[in-house]
């Protein structure tokens, strides 16, 4: 049996932060793809008409009632909806393949290979389409049977809206199986995109690949998801402190200062869960679940193999021995 290594989370949190550290290149990426998502929602407020719709009604905002009846109405209109239609379909493009860019040179990184955006813009025009494919497949996957629990849900609801005990014991119930479902299919995809980036193998051969890991490495996979979240989590509520202090400042200098250091930061911190993720999975095939688990299979099939082999030795010289 092989030799069991246990897996050093801090140590994967320090490699992390040093790999950005010297290597902050890694956040340009993301750096591009903020500042192209800005300049498109810049052309998308005149494109869509939302500029003409403020100039024509003035103070409209401080008014809720008024700006939620009113911006109804230019939310159906065609020019609004096209507009709306192109910048989505715009930053799905953008997000993927800057994405892709930033999984390259993490993977350079981890390797110990040069790390250079070109590389990593050549790494993602190799695997766009698939990394697309995979992110819808990983949405259905998830919300598609929630979906379908919910309208069941609201089914049985609907026709037994008198009896309060039942609706109450289906609510929870329900509640129950989201959750559940919801947290172990995050747990089966979380390392998705590092089978993508380090395995190179087809789109549902990567899904059957992720799905396996997340089975033989299941504490490894959920500690590494849970580290992740807490700091998710815990920044989440740092920056909406911070927020709310900064609208303290009259100055609106003040507020955009503070305001692109948040975002800085939290490009800085992305980059880093990124890689985190990257060589929590690396680790991992270096750990002793897979490794045990073939050994064991391989012990069995030896031990298997000798028992036939004895079995079948013997019924030959029964064999023999009638002849004569």
């Amino acid at each position: 049996m092989a030799k069991k290594t246990t897996v050093k989370y801090t140590d994967l949190m320090d490699f992390s932060f040093q790999s950005l550290t010297h290597n902050l290149k890694l956040i340009l990426p993301s750096f591009i793809m903020v500042t192209l998502s800005v300049l498109i929602l810049y052309f998308m407020y005149f494109f869509s008409g939302l500029k003409d719709f403020l100039v024509a009604n003035p103070g409209i905002l401080t008014n809720k009632v008024l700006f939620a009846a009113k911006f109804g109405d230019l939310t159906q209109t065609p020019k609004f909806i096209i507009a709306i239609t192109i910048w989505f379909c715009l930053e799905l493009l953008l997000s993927g393949f800057f994405s892709l860019t930033k999984f390259g040179m993490i993977k350079d990184v981890i390797n110990r290979k040069k790390v250079s955006l070109l590389n990593g813009f050549k790494f993602a025009k190799d695997n766009f389409w698939k990394y697309l494919m995979l992110h819808l497949l990983s949405y259905l996957l998830i919300y598609l049977p929630i979906l379908v629990v919910f309208t069941i849900y609201s089914i049985l609801i609907k026709y037994n809206l008198t009896n309060l005990a039942f609706i109450n014991i289906l609510s929870y119930l329900i509640l129950f199986i989201v959750v559940s479902y919801f947290i172990l299919m995050l747990g089966r995809i979380f390392y998705i995109y590092p089978v993508l980036v380090f395995e190179n193998e087809s789109i549902f051969k990567t899904l059957d690949h992720t799905f396996h890991y997340a089975k033989t490495h299941l504490w490894h996979t959920y500690l590494s998801f849970l580290i992740v979240l807490s700091f998710v989590i815990g920044w989440d509520y740092l920056k909406d402190a911070i927020s709310l202090f900064s609208l303290s400042f009259s100055s609106r200098i003040i507020f955009i200062i503070i305001t692109c250091v948040l975002v800085l930061f939290e490009l800085f911190l992305t980059t880093w869960e990124h890689i985190f993720i990257f060589k929590s999975y690396k680790v991992g095939i270096k750990s002793s679940d897979k490794k045990n688990i073939l050994g064991k299979f391989k012990k069995s099939n030896k031990k298997s193999n000798k028992k036939s082999n004895k079995k079948s030795s013997k019924k030959i010289l029964r064999n023999l021995k009638k002849v004569r």
